[in-house]
């Protein structure tokens, strides 16, 4: 992507405990509402992890930053650019969050504000973490500062494999699909929904620990009336189409015909989302491919893949012992050709998490306690060996 110019200079934000709430009107656009907590309020009650909340070591942050202007990613929720603190000389990732043109100034502090205060206090060593929340000083626009992680995402570094004809061996590709599950497991227990899961928004540490990050789309599920459904525009649309689950497709045909959102709310669960998310991030992990192109009853592969999906447990168990047949053929149904070459232990499991009814996926925490995921691991710092290898 070719560089873009930023402004460079962004300070962090210091609240003022005088400022107006969100729906006031003021003529300062730079008052942040009062109900909001600092930055640093969410360290005195931090959700945590009872098997692992270690997050490595992180950059000590001054308050003070400057971009240096390369875009390192564009997204529909902001854009990336690396940056330095000015004091410390720690380099850091300064993202943006873009405001909507329909936004009033308090409106857009106010969202931005649920979203930090959010992720502030979680500490997961598969979470990224924020360090910070800044403003440009001379736009106004609210960045969060983020660590800067050198070796890219999971998507950049499997196509550079590909690339250069490197494989990754099923139980190192299991135990970093592992990571993530366990990040997802992290994120439901302390009710958040992701729903924007995929490789480009897994980053992977100078430790070879993935971090699942990009939290734009991102839902607290423990006021999802007051900040979601009661909102005055619910973004319910969303996320990467290849990943979506197929009651995104089914809402979306919903809305467009003129169904009532009440409607379209009992159809959903947030966590379901990531659940189906998980699915066909393995199956790019281990393939590089995907089963269909949406989840959609327009596409064909998937048309044939919901008619014919098991009814019950044992009909699964029956379909994955089928698909060992190297004779099998499956014309009628084409997306089972990419199951077949999913190994043998993960292959139930990801059926059950690519369930088309949504009530019947599997759990991240029910996914982690399975013989498979259980029998899972492999020491993070060989993913940056096989890079070094190339």
């Amino acid at each position: 992507m070719s560089a873009k110019s930023l402004p460079n200079l962004v300070e962090s934000i210091k609240l003022d405990s005088a400022a107006t709430p969100p729906n006031s009107k003021t003529d300062n656009p730079k008052a942040l509402p009062r109900e909001f907590l600092p930055a640093d309020a969410g360290d005195k009650s931090e959700p945590s992890d009872p098997e692992d909340d270690s997050t490595g070591k992180l950059p000590q942050t001054s308050g003070d930053y400057k971009a240096d202007g390369k875009v390192l990613y564009e997204g529909a929720n902001g854009v990336i650019v690396k940056g330095v603190d000015k004091v410390t000389n720690e380099l850091v990732v300064l993202k943006t969050v873009k405001k909507r043109s329909s936004e009033t100034a308090p409106n857009y502090q106010a969202a931005v504000m649920r979203e930090y205060n959010l992720l502030k206090p979680l500490k997961n060593k598969n979470i990224i973490t924020i360090l910070d929340l800044c403003r440009n000083k001379d736009t106004d626009e609210l960045y969060f500062v983020l660590p800067y992680y050198p070796q890219g995402d999971l998507l950049d570094f499997l196509s550079v494999l590909r690339k250069n004809k490197k494989t990754i061996n099923s139980n190192l590709k299991d135990s970093m699909f592992k990571q993530i599950v366990c990040g997802v497991k992290y994120l439901h227990q302390n009710q958040v929904a992701h729903r924007d899961l995929k490789p480009e928004n897994f980053l992977i540490s100078d430790s070879g620990d993935i971090k699942i990050s990009d939290f734009g789309y991102s839902i607290d599920l423990k006021r999802l009336d007051e900040e979601f459904w009661n909102s005055s525009n619910p973004v319910l649309i969303c996320g990467t189409n290849s990943f979506k689950a197929p009651e995104i497709f089914q809402c979306d045909k919903l809305l467009k015909e003129g169904e009532s959102m009440e409607k379209v709310k009992q159809l959903m669960d947030f966590k379901a989302l990531d659940y189906w998310a998980l699915g066909i991030v393995y199956i790019q992990l281990y393939l590089m491919i995907m089963p269909w192109k949406t989840a959609d009853f327009n596409d064909p592969n998937f048309r044939h893949y919901k008619a014919n999906f098991p009814g019950s447990d044992n009909l699964i168990s029956n379909l994955n012992k089928d698909l060992e047949n190297s004779n099998a053929n499956y014309k009628l149904n084409p997306s089972l050709n990419v199951f077949k070459d999913l190994h043998y232990g993960a292959r139930f499991y990801i059926f059950k998490l690519l369930h088309p009814s949504n009530s019947k996926r599997l759990t991240a925490e029910q996914l982690l306690k399975s013989d498979w995921m259980t029998q899972s691991y492999a020491n993070p710092k060989e993913l940056l060996t096989l890079k070094k290898s190339i």
